[in-house]
């Protein structure tokens, strides 16, 4: 009750004192309590509640210093770890640009390989087969001939893949052949392709079963005969179409060389060569071996041939037009002799060949 009492007279003696005490709002109710207290004619002046001793006063400095402190080191602290944040962001976005990279990188590689499966399902499904198409071809020959006897080419077309193929050999089975030709002086010659020059032939394509191989014989004579005496480098290739159980077949095949040394005229071995032949002409088992070996008489040039050929005429006239075509060739009495005899003769296809043969049909026959 006292200490009540002594509260209410200070409170009653602080309001006698100040001069808007009755007008006092809230405001100013609660500027008395926190001490300072502002009359119309003077400062603010603290009261007695806001006196505080030098001791509180540089506590209260140490405090206030320390907590600038705190904030500042709090601020760097701020300040060190956006830098390496700053850091960090910049190194993961290096990593993601090069994962990203990395990434790109491997979809294009995909991308192309894609494609490339597609490519090849295109081609597949649309019936075309992509190169190499495992047809082989080889060409080979004797390396010496003597002049005068026919310069031969075997050709070998080996099917190494898993299923049968047509190949287009051209016309006569020749068309699709090309050849260069070296002489001994140097010279390369490319030789045209041989051109269809009418009458019967061989048909162009021919079936080779998978694992099967194909032969054929081909006569250079027939595109350019050798003339002189020395070294001949042949090159062939083949330039024919692909046909296989799904469609085409892109093939390339590259070219053939070899070298052939073309010997002095040697008559005992033209002679046993042209018998070689005029015998395989009559009796070989197959026809296409007789068809070839009696080719090859036809192209010899020199009269030994003559003897060769009049045994074959005697045997057999599955042979006519090819011979006679070769006597005319060879163009000497004795081979205009074994024309006239198949003239003469009764059998009415043999005496038609032999008159047409007579006719001039090149500057390079002799007319009977």
């Amino acid at each position: 009750m006292v200490i009540d009492r002594h509260r209410r007279a200070r409170r009653a003696a602080m309001r006698r004192t100040t001069p808007d005490a009755g007008r006092r709002s809230g405001a100013a109710d609660g500027a008395w309590r926190r001490g300072t207290v502002r009359g119309p004619h003077s400062r603010a002046v603290p009261s007695a509640h806001s006196r505080r001793a030098p001791s509180c006063t540089r506590a209260q400095g140490r405090i206030d210093r320390n907590r600038s402190l705190h904030t500042v080191r709090h601020r760097r602290g701020r300040s060190v770890h956006h830098l390496l944040g700053r850091r960090s962001t910049r190194a993961q976005s290096l990593r993601r640009q090069s994962a990203g990279l990395a990434v790109t990188t491997a979809m294009k590689r995909i991308m192309a390989v894609a494609s490339v499966i597609v490519a090849l399902s295109a081609q597949l499904s649309s019936g075309n087969q992509v190169a190499p198409s495992g047809v082989d071809v080889y060409f080979d020959a004797d390396s010496q001939l003597v002049l005068g006897e026919p310069l031969i080419v075997r050709s070998t077309i080996r099917n190494r893949s898993a299923e049968s193929v047509d190949i287009n050999l051209g016309w006569n089975r020749k068309g699709a052949v090309r050849l260069r030709l070296r002489n001994p002086n140097g010279n390369e010659i490319d030789v045209p392709a041989l051109a269809s020059s009418g009458g019967v032939s061989r048909t162009r394509t021919v079936r080779i079963d998978a694992g099967s191989s194909y032969s054929q014989q081909y006569i250079i004579d027939e595109w350019i005969s050798p003339e002189q005496i020395g070294t001949y480098t042949v090159t062939m290739t083949v330039i024919a179409s692909v046909q296989g159980s799904r469609g085409p077949i892109v093939a390339a095949y590259p070219d053939n060389s070899f070298v052939v040394d073309v010997k002095p005229r040697d008559a005992a071995t033209l002679q046993r060569r042209c018998g070689v032949l005029a015998i395989r002409a009559t009796e070989e088992s197959h026809a296409s071996d007789r068809i070839d070996a009696a080719a090859a008489l036809s192209y010899f040039k020199d009269p030994t041939a003559v003897s060769c050929i009049d045994t074959v005429l005697q045997k057999t006239t599955m042979f006519d037009s090819v011979l006679a075509r070769g006597l005319m060739l060879i163009g000497t009495e004795n081979a205009r002799a074994v024309l006239e005899k198949m003239f003469m003769s009764d059998h009415d296809e043999r005496h038609r060949i032999a008159s047409d043969a007579t006719r001039p049909l090149s500057t390079k026959w002799p007319v009977i």
